[in-house]
């Protein structure tokens, strides 16, 4: 036994001293099948730790106290001898059908009182039988182990502690590095590439990152891999995007719950579920993902993202200290977004003022200038220095006011984008004929131009209850609109027309230049010139402050976009004017 006891205290490493166990014990009875179960009182069972002469098949067992042979010494703190056991009312079936066992024997791992384990010995021999010197040595051995398990159980509690605390002190420094890299730009696309390049390879050898669109679709903005001999596959991957989401997509529960999804394992199962087509079935297995955990990107209560990684490492597996370390790099990732995306709303509302500071220079210049021009001239007219005309004089106030009633205009239009933000536009409604309305705006047109033919469908009478000053302020930009964007003259189609319930309809369209289809979107914002400087001038504000008075009529204003060209905008306008709509973008 002195020798016995040597080799148990030469390893601290308990998987290797339970295989020693096993082989000790076979060696000194002579046994051909040892196990030794270890108890594991979260679940209180016994589970085989090792094993001689049995098959793995004996790692699936777990035996509950008083179950089998080894329960009943676990329950009773006692050895056992059963050299029956094919006749062993508790004998485990399993045992039984898979080994055969004829005599079985064991003794508890008893630590200071506490059962640590259960050590079993069997024999198939139908000649040979344990007896009680079997068991006394079965009992010492027992002691002895007990002992190297405990010391060598410390000895696993200590290296995993400080495998944790180096893990933790590395993923501390991991994050602290991120946190650094996430603050050094505030440029919002290279913050989501810096968010997938800080990911690999320390969370794994893969990382996407996705962003929600406005309209609810799911778009992938970044990606870094470890192996750059996966490029191919991730510029193949780009044809096939995450959206629409389908319930089997992590990605979308992820964005719709916040909650963080695991996968310990990716069976091929999972990604032919999730293949869009042959082809992207065969990127997807080429990609050889293993293991994934999602977890949500978002800020100030909101989920506007999310962050994927991917193991392909057959021997890695993430965990529940992954997802930790993955959540909070996530939580950063998503205040640093969300920093870059505040940055870059500033500066587009920087340069949106500027541009709208320009654009108002240029349209106040004009006119400003012509009156300077005016005024001297009748100055020169007055002193003498030029000889009195009265037909000079008449074009030179006529110029004045029409130049101050344009400069009124461009005044009172910024009022009114002041009045529509801070809510005080009082809108003051009355039934009227909306029909008379609109054809007054039309002859009013006609008389401004000679190049365009404005023609005018509608019925006779059309009652609606709106702000008639607002209303034709509408209509005039929208008919004025459609003739600076026709250069070329022809015809100017407006109509009128009963909208259901109760409303009505007036829709202008215009054969002209049209809207580039990449700046249709933006046609109703604020400061913005569908046209840029290409066409007519223009302060940017007559379609957002007339679809705000629409609005605020309970209406619509909306544009299309004709196949062969041109623009129409409908003006719908509900029955008693209701409550204002909401913005939206047109559609």
């Amino acid at each position: 036994m002195r020798d016995v006891t040597a080799q148990l205290s030469s390893t601290t490493d308990l998987a290797t001293l339970l295989e020693l166990i096993s082989r000790l014990v076979s060696e000194l009875l002579g046994v051909g099948s040892v196990a030794v179960c270890l108890w594991d009182e979260a679940g209180a069972t016994l589970a085989p730790r090792a094993w001689h002469g049995f098959g793995d098949w004996l790692g699936d067992l777990r035996i509950g106290l008083g179950e089998g042979v080894a329960g009943t010494i676990a329950q009773r703190r006692a050895g056992l001898v059963v050299n029956d056991y094919r006749g062993l009312p508790y004998a485990q079936p399993m045992i039984l059908a898979r080994h055969g066992t004829r005599a079985v024997m064991g003794e508890p791992l008893l630590y200071e009182g506490e059962l640590r384990g259960v050590i079993m010995a069997s024999i198939q021999d139908e000649e040979r039988t344990f007896g009680e010197e079997d068991r006394q040595l079965l009992a010492l051995f027992a002691a002895q182990a007990v002992i190297a398990i405990e010391h060598a159980g410390l000895h696993d509690a200590r290296a995993r502690a400080l495998a944790e605390a180096q893990a933790a002190r590395r993923r501390a420094d991991f994050l602290a590095k991120a946190s650094a890299a996430l603050a050094t730009s505030l440029e919002y696309e290279a913050t989501l590439q810096e968010v997938a390049r800080l990911a690999v390879p320390t969370m794994g050898d893969w990382c996407t990152v996705y962003m929600r669109k406005q309209d609810g679709a799911v778009q992938r903005v970044a990606v870094a891999y470890a192996d750059t001999a996966k490029a191919p596959l991730a510029e193949a991957l780009r044809r096939y995007p995450p959206t629409p989401v389908s319930p089997r997509s992590s990605i979308a529960e992820v964005i719709l719950t916040g909650r963080t999804v695991l996968n310990l394992e990716i069976p091929d199962r999972y990604v032919v579920a999730i293949a869009q087509d042959a082809e992207h079935l065969e990127i997807m297995r080429r990609l050889d993902f293993r293991s994934s955990m999602t977890v949500a990107l978002g800020a100030r209560g909101t989920v506007f993202g999310a962050v994927a990684f991917f193991s392909c490492d057959p021997a890695r597996r993430y965990d529940g200290g992954d997802v930790a370390v993955a959540e909070d790099l996530a939580r950063r990732a998503g205040q640093a977004i969300d920093n870059a995306r505040l940055y870059r709303d500033a500066q587009q509302a920087i340069r949106a003022r500027d541009e709208f500071l320009s654009v108002v220079a240029h349209e106040l210049r004009t006119p400003i200038t012509s009156l300077l021009g005016f005024a001297q001239l009748a100055c020169r007219q007055l002193d003498g220095t030029d000889p009195p005309n009265p037909l000079v004089a008449e074009r030179t106030l006529g110029a004045i006011d029409r130049q101050s009633a344009r400069l009124a205009a461009l005044v009172t239009r910024l009022l009114d984008v002041s009045r529509l933000d801070t809510g005080r536009l009082v809108l003051e409604r009355q039934p009227l004929d909306l029909v008379a309305l609109v054809r007054g705006v039309v002859d009013g047109a006609r008389v401004r131009t000679r190049r365009h033919n404005l023609v005018l469908e509608a019925p006779d009478r059309l009652v609606a209850t709106v702000d008639a000053v607002r209303i034709e302020q509408v209509l005039t930009n929208l008919v004025e609109n459609a003739i600076k964007y026709s250069p070329d003259g022809g015809p100017i189609d407006v109509s009128v027309r009963k909208a259901p319930p109760g409303g009505a309809e007036v829709a202008v369209q215009d054969g002209g230049v049209g809207i580039p289809p990449e700046r249709r979107a933006r046609v109703f914002d604020r400061y913005y010139r569908a046209h840029g400087d290409e066409q007519a001038s223009g302060m940017g504000l007559g379609l957002y402050i007339s679809r705000k008075i629409v609005q605020r009529h309970g209406g619509e204003l909306r544009a299309e976009f004709p196949e062969d060209g041109g623009t129409r905008f409908i003006v719908t306008l509900g029955a008693d004017g209701g409550e204002p709509a909401t913005d939206g973008s047109p559609r």
